[in-house]
């Protein structure tokens, strides 16, 4: 509920920013569910201080809601293993959104959380979150400016979580994204989604995608050629179609699953973990 006194929030947001409001009402819904698969306690909390026709975003996020959300706790799982192994890590939330993750994982002490994302997400963030984020920075950056390196420190580990971003950057941005990091720190993991180009093509056909200006720009490929000669490996990786049906139910998860049968169809949205030699 908003608190006392307290009115709705209008936010004002603009391109693939507003996609957050699309991940935070699948992570809504999901927290309301009877068997929850990421239950994000903070999402109606977020939902309810939000002025937001958010019937209308439920609709539209449904379908892909089981793929979003295994992808979620996937990198959940994978950042609190790198952090047991690189307790004094520094992590770098590139395109945080509205996330909760620092508040989901349990942080050791001697980590360093960073979020980052363009100023009017930061100060969302801020808001409506307060004092709760304050073992977490936020630092206003845009990815493309690379202005987040500067958090980078050479003498501790990094990961670098990239959830539901790659895909909005172009080649270039792929480029320049990946030669941030490499080589940059003792030890560097980077957690990063990524579609295939058959569905960043596809993407511009999708009427919600357009409106919000939000189409995909590169694809799994432009990562591939990113990391080459750079010394980043793949260290793990999972189809997010098959996952997708792996916690989809009913009628939508037998769907989901028949769709990762298809051929090609499992490497059309994978997550992938990449650390150095």
């Amino acid at each position: 509920m908003v608190p006392a006194g307290e009115s709705r929030r209008r936010v004002s947001l603009h391109g693939a920013e507003q996609t957050l409001l699309l991940t935070l009402a699948m992570r809504d819904v999901d927290a309301r569910s009877k068997r929850p698969v990421l239950g994000d306690k903070w999402a109606p909390r977020l939902v309810e201080r939000i002025d937001h026709p958010w019937w209308r975003t439920r609709l539209l996020v449904a379908g892909n809601a089981p793929l979003v959300l295994a992808r979620a706790r996937a990198i959940d799982r994978w950042a609190t293993d790198w952090l047991v192994s690189h307790p004094a890590s520094v992590v770098l939330h590139l395109g945080c959104g509205l996330d909760s993750r620092p508040l989901r994982l349990d942080i050791p002490a001697e980590a360093r959380w960073v979020d980052v994302d363009r100023p009017r997400v930061i100060e969302l963030r801020r808001e409506l979150y307060g004092a709760a984020l304050d073992h977490a920075e936020q630092v206003v950056a845009s990815i493309e400016s690379g202005r987040w390196r500067e958090e980078i420190d050479a003498g501790r580990p990094l990961l670098v979580v990239c959830e539901g971003l790659a895909m909005y950057l172009s080649p270039a941005g792929i480029e320049s994204l990946f030669s941030g990091v490499a080589g940059a720190a003792r030890a560097t993991a980077v957690i990063a989604d990524s579609v295939s180009d058959v569905v960043r093509s596809a993407s511009r056909l999708l009427p919600e995608p357009l409106a919000m200006g939000a189409h995909f720009h590169s694809s799994s490929a432009d990562i591939d050629a990113a990391i080459r000669d750079r010394g980043l490996d793949v260290a793990e990786e999972t189809s997010l179609v098959a996952d997708g049906g792996t916690v989809a139910r009913g009628a939508l998860g037998i769907s989901i699953s028949v769709l990762a049968a298809t051929p090609g169809a499992a490497s059309g949205f994978v997550l992938r973990r990449f650390e150095s030699r």
